[in-house]
């Protein structure tokens, strides 16, 4: 299952799961005297209905007591140290005989949340929260607080695609697609990184119009990518050239060039390329800078810091005879097609975020229902994603990633990154991805595998068969 992205897991991540959301189990953190209400689960029990089964035995004298046992979290004031299930608890351990306050349910180490995680019984346990414990065990005594039994997401945030879109909506990555998320803009930086830099070369090897052409430069000379050197006085000509902002997009042109080699007939670009460094055949590998390990798409976690909103830039829209993407065969289909429109780019993150089904890039991303639709048929008529049935009455289906569209994460990857650093100032960033491995926030640098250092675009030419020629 290793290729689909399938993780076995055991009952006991389960338990630990359940009980970060404080979901408890029927008769080990209940027993048969406690109702809903003890449990915290008052929002269960109808308050609109006159009457109901089991609706008297709730307000009996015995049931609405206040010091009744109540369900509650448990905090250890050291969060390594794990509570022992059926430990008792206790307010005073000085006064005699000691009073028993109630026991401990469910206790888990959580390493989402780095810290040990209790569940308990506590007599007017709702009343406490806040308040200091004692867990007396035979050789020491824990000091615990009570806490919400809810540890994690207690508002349900993360069960929605809202969640998500939130995280895409201010992702670095979106930040990155106002800028290179347009078909043209990203025809005419691969062409820069093949040499051309005149306007009539742009003209020839992109097919772009003039107008179109003339709108997207300028487009990329008032944010900084590339600049004007003049080559030709009389009359003045110019070149477009890379700003240190725009050469710092090196690793997101060879991860596209890389995919559209792989996964297309007749790319234009160049099959191999030379390291200059150590003179081998060019093989990328985007590493953590902590642990050094190759990144892989399955161990990369995101996490939101901060819902920030930032202010937009204005999105091109493609012009009809300009965009032939529509109907876009398997085989041609191109990494251009893929990130060349603000929304196709959005609904690629979205499926790497985890989106499956159409109402929730709907309601997460806040698109139309057309766009979707056809955002979705270009994606499967080029073999990205794939439909898996998940109900059949009506038919329902759910959208997967393909090996073809799942080998495009590095290039978001380094989109995340570029833009974190060159439009977000790497401070504001509402968004951290985690790599799993070493538990750290990730942080990337891209290597050739048969030197292990680190690529600069300088130190990288196309083979002599090719006419040789520094990137």
């Amino acid at each position: 299952g290793k290729e689909y992205n399938i993780t076995p897991y055991g009952t006991e991540t389960m338990h630990l799961l359940r009980a970060e959301k404080g979901f408890i189990i029927v008769g080990q953190d209940t027993d048969a005297t406690m109702t809903p209400i003890d449990l915290q689960m008052d929002w269960i029990v109808s308050k609109k209905k006159y009457d109901f089964i089991g609706k008297r035995s709730l307000y009996r004298s015995d049931t609405i007591r206040e010091d009744r046992k109540q369900l509650v979290g448990l905090l250890t004031e050291n969060p390594e140290e794990v509570l022992e299930e059926g430990a008792q608890i206790v307010a005073d351990i000085k006064k005699s005989p000691i009073e028993m306050l109630g026991h401990v349910t469910s206790s888990y180490y959580s390493p989402n949340l780095k810290k040990s995680i209790a569940l308990g019984v506590v007599k007017g346990g709702k009343n406490m929260l806040g308040q200091k414990l004692i867990i007396p065990m035979e050789n020491k005594n824990i000091n615990v607080t009570v806490a919400d039994p809810v540890f994690l997401d207690k508002e349900g945030e993360r069960l929605n695609a809202k969640f998500i879109g939130n995280a895409i909506l201010n992702s670095p990555v979106e930040y990155a697609l106002q800028i290179l998320g347009d078909k043209s803009t990203l025809l005419i930086l691969k062409s820069i990184w093949l040499g051309k830099r005149k306007f009539e070369d742009f003209i020839s090897g992109t097919g772009i119009s003039r107008g179109t052409l003339s709108s997207r430069l300028k487009f990329l000379l008032d944010h900084g990518i590339i600049y004007k050197d003049i080559y030709q006085s009389g009359p003045r000509r110019y070149e477009y050239k890379l700003t240190e902002k725009g050469l710092d997009t090196y690793p997101i042109a060879s991860y596209l060039w890389e995919w559209n080699n792989h996964w297309t007939e007749n790319s234009d670009v160049p099959e191999e390329l030379v390291h200059t460094s150590c003179g081998n055949y060019l093989n990328l590998s985007s590493n953590c800078q902590h642990c050094n390990k190759s990144i892989k798409i399955s161990d990369v976690q995101f996490q939101i810091k901060e819902n920030l909103k930032f202010s937009k830039l204005t999105s091109f829209k493609a012009r009809r005879s300009e965009n032939s993407s529509n109907n876009i065969s398997n085989n041609i289909f191109q990494i251009e097609d893929l990130l060349g429109d603000r929304w196709t780019g959005l609904v690629y993150a979205g499926l790497l975020y985890g989106l499956r089904r159409f109402d929730e890039f709907n309601e997460a991303l806040e698109i139309s229902t057309n766009i979707l639709a056809n955002r979705l048929k270009k994606f499967l008529d080029a073999g990205v994603i794939e439909k898996r049935i998940y109900q059949h009455k009506p038919a329902r289906y759910e959208y997967r990633l393909t090996k073809k569209g799942r080998s495009g994460y590095l290039t978001a990857i380094h989109l995340h990154f570029w833009a974190n650093k060159w439009m977000l100032n790497s401070k504001n960033n509402p968004i951290s991805l985690i790599h799993l491995p070493c538990g750290k926030d990730l942080s990337i640098k891209t290597i050739c595998t048969s030197c292990s250092e680190v690529v600069e675009p300088s130190k990288v030419s196309v083979p002599l068969s090719n006419a040789a020629t520094a990137l």
